[in-house]
């Protein structure tokens, strides 16, 4: 099972593109895109939250996978080394990363738009470490700043085609198109 991980600092646009994919691109459900902030509930973040929604999710993504469903979207601030510390004793889960990025003045003006609590405007601690991370695995980066959620979207899905054409399943996902 394909499994995309959308990732990147609040504000890159995970969210925004995510449900772009889902109305535009997967409709009816036809491709789970799940938000990491949901998988327990958002809480405050701390270690055992993520450790505990990181567990949450892979079993999730495990269903998904003995039900023979091929391909699903996860997005959420997610480090690949903590993800895949989860998942490296299961079989069949494909896993590519997806970083939006943008630059700090417009995150930060993203997150004043929000009214976003100041400490989550300023930090920037996960991400100079996820964007040494990402580039281990098998990832697109994607840089948001002055880009319509339709473009990031389209690019995207085209990074997803291309990942599943070499694994047989492209011709399937046509049909999942909105045209």
């Amino acid at each position: 099972m394909y499994v995309f991980i959308i990732t990147g600092a609040c504000g890159s646009g995970k969210t925004t593109v995510s449900e772009y994919l889902r109305n535009h691109y997967f409709l009816n459900n036809a491709v789970p895109i799940i938000n990491f902030d949901d998988v327990l509930g958002y809480r405050e973040i701390t270690i055992a939250w993520r450790q505990r929604s990181l567990k949450k999710l892979i079993e999730i993504l495990n269903g998904y996978r003995k039900r023979e469903v091929k391909m699903a979207i996860v997005e959420g601030m997610i480090l690949p080394d903590d993800l895949l510390e989860y998942v490296k004793d299961i079989d069949g889960l494909d896993i590519y990363f997806i970083l939006l990025e943008l630059s700090p003045r417009t995150r930060k003006k993203r997150l004043q738009q929000r009214n976003a609590p100041s400490f989550l405007v300023e930090d920037t601690t996960n991400l100079m470490e996820l964007r040494k991370e990402i580039k281990k695995y098998p990832h697109r980066i994607i840089n948001t700043d002055g880009v319509t959620k339709e473009i990031v979207g389209s690019l995207i899905y085209e990074y997803i085609i291309e990942i599943t054409k070499m694994g047989g399943i492209s011709d399937e996902m046509d049909t999942l198109k909105d045209v």
